[in-house]
């Protein structure tokens, strides 16, 4: 489904509210098969986080996917990226320590020399602390910082409608599957503020999880 979206037009660089792209959505859902594709599309997404900092190996350490943090590590992932919740900064050691998941502990520590938070430099914490505060005041201020695009509503709304002329325009609707009919209706419905490419991937993810 994500290759028949890309191939007439939609965009998996697009960030939703929370700053999430695709790949994120793809983590989330254990689906590895995506996140090789659009690793493949943009191998620079391994890094790029939400407004809160958390990256995709965050996701992976978090929710205990040990398959899915080996795949990440292996394609170079940061491995001390810092996210800030509930003004506390962390690591991906430090969620998967939190959640107990002692594999991926074990994995991350002795295989990738992951470090807590707590053991980064000061410096580092204050500077990272600053920039991730910064930028969720401008998202609640209504000024999204895109990683990726300056303007994530304008891309959203001008993706989802190529991509659902480009479909409709292209294929005979009898010849499309019930799930693409039902992802092009979330195209049409898609709220403004919201990437419509991720709308598509956490809802076809979430059906095939």
């Amino acid at each position: 489904m994500l290759k028949l979206l890309k191939q007439f037009g939609g965009s998996c660089e697009i960030q939703n509210q929370r700053g999430d792209l695709p790949i994120h959505e793809a983590i989330q859902a254990h689906a590895k098969d995506c996140v090789e594709y659009l690793l493949a599309l943009h191998p620079s997404s391994i890094n790029v986080s939400n407004y809160e900092g958390r990256t995709g190996l965050h996701l992976a350490a978090a929710s205990g996917n040990m398959e899915m943090v080996i795949l990440l590590c292996t394609r170079n992932a940061i491995i001390n990226p810092l996210m800030l919740y509930r003004d506390t900064l962390l690591t991906p050691l430090d969620l998967a320590m939190q959640k107990n998941h002692e594999m991926i502990v074990e994995y991350l520590h002795l295989r990738q020399d992951a470090k807590l938070a707590e053991e980064l430099s000061e410096e580092i914490k204050k500077q990272t602390k600053s920039s991730l505060k910064h930028r969720i005041i401008a998202v609640q201020n209504g000024k999204p910082k895109s990683a990726l695009s300056s303007n994530i509503t304008q891309i959203a709304n001008e993706s989802g409608k190529l991509a659902i002329s480009n479909i409709e325009n292209n294929i005979k609707m009898e010849s499309v599957s019930e799930e693409t009919q039902t992802a092009m209706q979330i195209y049409r419905i898609a709220a403004t503020n919201t990437s419509v490419c991720s709308l598509h991937a956490s809802f076809i993810l979430k059906q095939n999880a």
